[in-house]
């Protein structure tokens, strides 16, 4: 079995019978419903959510320089923006129970309401998109991977909950809920502007 313990150890399990013995049978050796218990670290090993999902970008033609991603845990408590800059820059992960865990990203899963042991990262938004102003994406790694929008219609009135932070880079939105979690509520920037669908 494997399971996630926490946001960055896996537990692998497996149960074990080995019988062995010499052959002059002189000596054997019998382990009989044995379990030996792993815990592996996720810090150092691919994101494979990152790495399945630029995979499918290739497959259609979009050219992506950064193919993987290694996970580096981020040791910062009080977030601001300075730390959100060099978490960024550093492509550092971060607790959040709004993203998937590890286990989660390795099936591919992004769309639940709550996530056990999750983990998430920021994109750099020149390496995903051409023109990353007209996608309507927060560039929280799992929410731009889902292309969730965030664009919403109230009372007739469409409109969004992304905004620029260009304080970390031109072109760079992020989310309400996330603006929030990073403590970035006096740098946000221009909304994003929603598109009206063509009829």
């Amino acid at each position: 079995t494997i399971m996630q313990q926490d946001p960055w150890n896996v537990i692998i399990t497996a149960r074990f019978d080995l019988y062995t013995r010499t052959n002059e049978s002189d000596v054997e050796f019998n382990l009989t419903n044995k379990d030996i218990i792993v815990t592996v670290p996720i810090e150092g090993l691919y994101d494979p959510l990152y790495t399945q999902t630029v995979h499918s970008l290739q497959l259609v033609g979009v050219i992506i320089n950064e193919t993987t991603r290694t996970i580096k845990k981020s040791t910062v408590m009080d977030w601001n923006l300075t730390a959100t800059k060099e978490f960024y820059e550093n492509k550092q992960y971060r607790e959040s129970n709004l993203a998937p865990g590890f286990l989660n990203r390795l099936k591919g899963e992004t769309d639940q309401a709550t996530f056990e042991y999750g983990i998430e990262t920021l994109l750099d938004p020149n390496i995903f998109v051409e023109n990353p102003a007209t996608e309507g994406y927060s560039y929280v790694d799992y929410n731009y991977f889902s292309k969730k929008k965030h664009c919403y219609e109230i009372n007739g009135v469409l409109t969004a909950d992304l905004y620029e932070i260009d304080k970390i880079q031109t072109n760079f939105y992020m989310d309400t809920d996330h603006i929030g979690l990073y403590n970035l509520i006096n740098y946000t920037g221009m909304e994003f502007m929603c598109e009206t669908e063509q009829q």
